[in-house]
């Protein structure tokens, strides 16, 4: 196994930028991050790679999608990460820049790739805080999306959470992978909108990816004074979520779904499922609510995110 140890004090970007080769080899590579809080941006592109902390880490950066104009939501991440077989353990990322509302989107993490995995880690922000690839085609306005990833198609985009923590407001988990969140605390904070409104996930799965956005035995969470926020609702017509065995906080509206600008249609080719989630109530003719967690699929979800490749 080969190793780079980074502290707060250097130019990480600078590090990884010098190791290209040995990122991108055949061989483990093991990315240490001494303890500290390291405000500076990073994109990370390897395989093979293992990234952890070396005591509490928090890698941060202040930046919002209306500072640098229209559509530019993917340019902000905090952390953009691409490739395959990485996995992150123990980290904590963070856009500080602000409330939407006030500064715009604005992304900590932007994953793009196959078999990327964060165990143990927070991901903090309010609106956008977390992106699985691949994107959207196309903008409402009929403009290419921009991004600065390699590749923006994905045949296979499956990432994994166990025991995260992530927080927003506003479509703070998104994008159009499969994405298999475990045993992890989502914790929706204040809009300050008005009316207040928020929304834990917003997927823009394609037709053809067989699974989307799944929380498995998570607490959904709401922060004092949150209420009237929504599990999730589509960003484009072939949207899938699921959540299975998870609590719901006093916030979340017994509605819990909700559609995209009100559009009555935006629903209509959704895949948005509950699976014995707690407290019960009122849903939307167009959701799917199942009494029982369905062993026959999770074994399914299972050999999906596991296997080789699966679109």
């Amino acid at each position: 196994m080969q190793t780079i140890e980074v502290t707060p004090y250097q130019n990480v970007q600078e590090i990884l930028d010098d190791k290209k080769t040995m990122l991108e080899s055949d061989e483990v590579t093991q990315i240490v991050f001494t303890r500290g809080h390291y405000y500076q941006r990073l994109h990370i592109v390897g395989q093979h790679l293992e990234i952890k902390s070396m005591g509490p880490v928090v890698i941060d950066y202040a930046l919002g999608a209306d500072a640098l104009g229209h559509n530019q939501t993917f340019n902000t991440a905090t952390v953009l990460v691409e490739g395959e077989q990485i996995l992150f353990n123990g980290l904590t990322f963070q856009n500080s820049a602000g409330l939407g509302s006030k500064v715009g989107q604005a992304v900590a993490v932007y994953a793009n790739g196959d078999h990327i995995g964060f165990n143990n880690c927070s991901f903090l922000g309010f609106q956008d805080t977390v992106c699985f690839g691949p994107i959207i085609h196309m903008n409402r306005d009929n403009t290419v999306p921009d991004t600065p990833v390699a590749h923006r198609e994905l045949k296979d985009a499956r990432y994994q959470l166990n025991d995260c923590y992530i927080e927003g407001n506003i479509d703070y988990i998104f994008g159009g992978g499969s994405v298999w969140i475990k045993n992890s605390t989502i914790q929706s904070l204040l809009s300050k909108t008005d009316p207040e409104e928020g929304y834990v996930c917003a997927p823009c799965t394609d037709q053809e990816r067989k699974y989307g956005f799944i929380f498995d035995h998570c607490r959904i969470m709401t922060a004092s004074g949150v209420q009237n926020h929504f599990l999730g609702r589509p960003w484009r017509p072939y949207a899938k979520a699921y959540y299975v065995d998870c609590q719901l906080g006093e916030g979340i509206s017994d509605q819990v779904w909700h559609l995209w600008s009100d559009d009555p249609h935006s629903a209509d080719l959704a895949d948005f499922r509950e699976y014995d989630c707690q407290p019960g109530g009122k849903r939307p003719a167009w959701a799917k609510v199942y009494g029982k967690e369905d062993q026959q699929l999770m074994k399914e979800i299972d050999e999906y995110f596991n296997g080789e490749q699966h679109q």
